[in-house]
């Protein structure tokens, strides 16, 4: 049997957009590093390259929005050594409303913001579109009012601000 007829087993890879918020937590779990996360120009692109992928699956068990589908697939096994990206997915980033930067998937903010809703009862979404820096320094300021936070959720987050300013 010739080299170029041997075959091995790989994995196709499909993201569900509809369904991906952008956590990361696919590229994190992939020993091989066959998901990668890319940043730049107000998006985050996952792509998947298809040989380095062992078809372990931690990445479809890991993925919180079942949005990672993997299936057999058998290919040259001299085809293995090829570097090519079988699937790429953009997410638009959320951009900061107040500094103007890109600093999380913005599927990933709604996500949060619709269980901070849902469970706490509170409406954050003027405060939520504001980076981790420009949050800490608005509620470091004490302006309860424009945001619709009560009193006491605002002295948890200044105290929250104060410690997390006096560790850097």
């Amino acid at each position: 049997m010739s080299p170029s007829a041997i075959l091995r087993v790989g994995s196709n890879l499909s993201f569900d957009s509809a369904k991906c918020i952008g956590c990361e937590s696919c590229a994190i779990v992939c020993p091989r590093g066959a998901i990668q996360i890319t940043k730049d120009q107000g998006f985050e692109t996952i792509s998947y390259t298809f040989a380095l992928c062992l078809y372990c699956r931690r990445c479809s068990f890991t993925c919180p929005e079942d949005a990672i589908k993997l299936t057999a697939a058998l290919e040259p096994a001299g085809f293995s050594t090829s570097v090519r990206v079988e699937e790429k997915l953009q997410i638009e980033l959320q951009i900061c409303e107040r500094c103007g930067s890109a600093f999380a998937p913005r599927p990933m903010v709604r996500k949060i913001e619709n269980l901070i809703r849902e469970k706490r009862g509170i409406d954050l979404s003027s405060l939520i579109v504001l980076c981790p820096q420009c949050r800490t320094r608005i509620l470091a300021e004490g302006s309860p009012g424009r945001f619709g936070l009560s009193q006491a959720l605002l002295s948890q987050s200044q105290q929250v601000a104060q410690s997390h300013e006096a560790k850097q």
